[in-house]
């Protein structure tokens, strides 16, 4: 390492400080801005990025054992992770002693991470961190509306959504205001109740919609990316400003990744 014998080797707890130091003085936009600078070298580097997008949320399980997390709580009365909180992640059909099948919501406690990817390479365009009890379609509005910037909603001709974002309100900003034809699967309720049925039903049966939607797999493998070899699966740190790094670099590893394959060639693993 060519240091100076009366010099100390660096220890295990050099990274952290640093990382520690640069958030202190920087805070979370130096992460943001390293994330930008990733995709802006790549269009550099002529990489053309798709216009249709689709949206979705990970959950990412805080490094919390919730059972003695809860116990400590009535003793010490604080929580180890106080930005976490619980969320729903997604519902099961379960059966009762009866025999009856029934809805049950399956929780966790953590953060989320709400993604934007361009489906021709599967590069992420743009992200939000938030707690466990965001919603989803919360977390995209932010997304789409403050992170990112008016060229990149602009560069988005179709947005592609699972049924948290089948909200009417939503969907009429998005094709009216911003100019986004939207591709989105709809709950039940709006095909089926309201005076506007007849128009949703009309939305879901678009033929032009439906060929879009193919494509939503792609958010989905983004995500499985993320958590199989990223590991945004469970929390490294506590608290959201660590969990936004954490988020923030899974994202750039990702889309690197991605660029060394698209620029030359190259690939390190199946993505």
């Amino acid at each position: 390492m060519r240091l100076p014998i009366n010099e100390k080797a660096p220890d295990t707890s050099c990274l952290s400080r640093f990382r520690d130091e640069v958030i202190k003085v920087k805070g979370l936009s130096f992460f943001d801005s390293l994330f930008n600078n990733v995709l802006t070298q790549a269009q550099e580097r002529g990489v053309v990025f798709g216009t249709i997008h689709a949206i979705d949320s990970t959950h990412t399980v805080a490094n919390v054992n919730t059972f003695n997390d809860r116990k400590n709580q009535d003793t010490e009365g604080k929580p180890r992770d106080p930005d976490a909180s619980w969320g729903t992640k997604k519902t099961e059909i379960r059966k009762t002693v009866e025999g009856k099948k029934v809805k049950v919501p399956v929780h966790f406690y953590g953060y989320k991470t709400h993604l934007d990817g361009e489906t021709d390479f599967g590069l992420i365009h743009g992200f939000h961190t938030t707690d466990g009890a965001t919603a989803d379609i919360d977390g995209w509005d932010v997304l789409i509306h403050r992170v990112l910037s008016e060229k990149q909603r602009k560069g988005i001709d179709v947005l592609l959504a699972d049924k948290a974002g089948g909200c009417p309100v939503w969907i009429n900003i998005l094709e009216k205001y911003d100019g986004i034809l939207t591709a989105f699967s709809l709950p039940e309720n709006m095909l089926t109740k309201g005076e506007h049925k007849e128009k949703w039903q009309a939305y879901k049966a678009d033929e032009g919609r439906k060929a879009f939607k193919k494509e939503r797999y792609v958010i989905e493998r983004i995500n499985a990316d993320l958590k199989n070899n990223h590991s945004l699966r469970r929390c490294r740190y506590l608290g959201k400003i660590k969990y936004h790094l954490q988020a923030a670099m899974a994202a750039i590893a990702h889309n690197i990744k991605i660029m060394v394959r698209l620029i030359t060639g190259v690939k390190f693993r199946s993505i």
